[in-house]
């Protein structure tokens, strides 16, 4: 069988979603210096040569955008006398290059292959968690990029471990981070009417990193799929929730595992005086953040510089962290633009109907994975944007 142009670019460029969504972020390549960039840049000029001749539509939004961020940053990098404005929205810019020129047919299978990979690092996640707890000793430690110490224990990577216990993170630099590309796909999967049963099993699976992230989209993406009206099949259904449920109830029982599970994630729900969770350490960063902002106000405009040390300003602020005013206080508006867009076209989507609930939850989600200019995250967090927009123009 003859192989046309088409058919290769069509492959190519679902493979090229996959790779730059879910693989380069890894740590694993962090000792490479520039890999990610120099990988996402080859796949960018092999698009281009695939996409030649090729009618996109709406492409010119990538050729405004990119004329934006060129005199933005430009200015920015004038005005903080750092260079390094200029190659800030690299990645978002070339993941909106891949999502205007990727098809429908090409995102379904974006989707699918990347459902595949996840499910296998998420089953390893599970692997590696009972193998931590039963032989305790990581295979191999090594530094991510922010200085903290990663631990394989053979299937998984982890940079949170007590003892026997630890919180999986896949092959990613921590557990929150196995959780969002988790999320991700599912709402991915959600919105384009796949297979409901895969993306259950995977989310079930997903709980084993720990997050609370995690469980607050699960409910909302239960919010958005169960249907109340009393039947049969969903009597079964909620049958087969409950024995499922009590499975994984039992085993971590039977294994020895339930403490650690009660250790680190129950406990971790139960409020304290300040009326947050104990891992809800994003809110207290919010207001931390908002109270900086306050007394600056002109990093509005400007942001700080990029390679400001955020540690000067935890002694009267206190951690700032990952929330939802990093962008703006790293930034400013102007270049964290995008950043908020998705956010409130995700909110505004809940007045669609029930089905939408779960963009809730990705939403919130994004509140503390705000790194839209990030390798991986910008792909994946444009292509659920334009996946939710080409749903809704369907339904209209």
């Amino acid at each position: 069988m003859i192989l046309s142009k088409k058919n290769i670019s069509s492959k190519f460029l679902s493979l090229t979603l996959a790779i730059i969504g879910l693989i380069l972020i890894s740590p694993i390549f962090s000792p490479i210096r520039g890999f990610s960039t120099i990988v996402t840049f080859l796949f960018f000029i092999s698009s281009l040569y695939f996409n030649y001749n090729k009618r996109v539509k709406n492409l010119n939004v990538f050729f405004y955008t990119s004329v934006y961020f060129i005199f933005i940053t430009g200015f920015l990098a004038l005005y903080h006398s750092d260079i390094g404005y200029i190659t800030l929205p690299f990645f978002l810019l070339t993941s909106l290059y891949f999502t205007l020129t990727a098809s429908k047919c090409e995102i379904i299978k974006f989707v699918e292959l990347s459902t595949n990979i996840i499910l296998v690092i998420v089953i390893g996640a599970v692997l590696g968690f009972f193998y931590a707890f039963y032989f305790g000793q990581p295979l191999y430690v090594f530094k991510n990029p922010n200085g903290l110490e990663n631990y394989l224990f053979l299937t998984t990577l982890t940079n949170l471990r007590w003892g026997n216990y630890i919180r999986p993170s896949g092959i990613y630099d921590e557990p929150g981070a196995l959780s969002f590309f988790i999320c991700a796909i599912c709402f991915m999967r959600h919105l384009l009417y796949l297979n409901q049963k895969k993306t259950i099993v995977i989310l079930i699976l997903g709980l084993i990193t720990l997050s609370v992230a995690h469980v607050i989209f699960l409910f909302f993406y239960f919010v958005s799929v169960i249907n109340l009206r009393p039947s049969l099949k969903n009597i079964l259904k909620m049958i087969f929730s409950f024995i499922s449920f009590s499975a994984i109830v039992f085993v971590l029982s039977y294994s020895g595992a339930i403490e650690a599970v009660s250790v680190l994630f129950l406990d971790r729900f139960q409020t304290e005086n300040s009326y947050l969770f104990p891992g809800d350490n994003r809110s207290l960063f919010f207001f931390n953040a908002l109270s900086y902002i306050t007394d600056n106000p002109s990093v509005i405009l400007l942001g700080m510089p990029i390679r400001f040390n955020f540690d000067n300003i935890v002694i009267d602020y206190g951690v700032v962290g990952s929330n939802p005013l990093m962008p703006l206080l790293n930034f400013g508006i102007f270049v964290s633009l995008p950043y908020y867009i998705v956010l409130l076209i995700l909110f505004f989507s809940f007045f669609r109907g029930r089905y939408y609930v779960s963009s809730i939850g990705f939403a919130l989600i994004l509140f503390q994975r705000e790194f839209i200019f990030v390798v991986s995250y910008s792909l994946v967090i444009l292509m659920t944007l334009k996946i939710l927009l080409i749903v809704r123009k369907n339904e209209n």
